[in-house]
């Protein structure tokens, strides 16, 4: 699959995950920039903290094989932050008691979506170098796309911090 068909593919779907978001922020009120770690944890935050869990699980686990295809540090470097990333989000997930969906095995994921995102990002990353640099930044173009919305939907100050 071409990068230029990929990244719509994954924006719609992601844009279908995160729709419920914006009416749940209206529903709690306008954004506060002075939010304290007392705000209330909500079905909403729970959802989002599962969903970047996967998220951040596919992205170390895409770059892990990208690492052993093409022999990059860089690819082996960036899935070293991504496990940094599901450990801060993992923590979390404990704190706020919100179960951990995640399967053990490396490109292994319970949530449908985020398996076929992976296989179609190996699949590109697969077909050469080029490709393999245009799924790592298409992984964090998605990735700063859902951090920004997260925070903008979450009044729990440690949640923003951590995204």
């Amino acid at each position: 699959m071409k990068a230029t068909a990929l990244i719509p593919a994954i924006a719609l779907a992601l844009g279908t995950v995160f729709t419920a978001l914006p009416s749940a922020a209206e529903a709690r009120g306008p954004a506060r920039n002075n939010q304290t770690q007392t705000s209330a944890f909500t079905a909403e935050d729970a959802q989002t903290l599962t969903w970047m869990r996967e998220e951040e699980k596919l992205a170390r686990d895409v770059y892990i094989n990208l690492y052993q295809q093409w022999n990059k540090a860089i690819f082996d470097n960036i899935a070293a932050s991504e496990q940094r990333h599901i450990d801060a989000i993992a923590s979390l997930m404990v704190r706020f008691d919100v179960p951990d969906p995640s399967l053990p095995g490396v490109g292994e994921f319970s949530n449908p979506e985020i398996q076929s995102m992976y296989d179609d990002l190996l699949e590109q990353g697969s077909l050469s170098l080029t490709e393999a640099f245009w799924v790592g930044a298409t992984i964090e173009d998605v990735d700063i796309y859902d951090l920004q919305i997260a925070i903008e939907n979450t009044e729990v100050g440690t949640l923003k911090t951590t995204y």
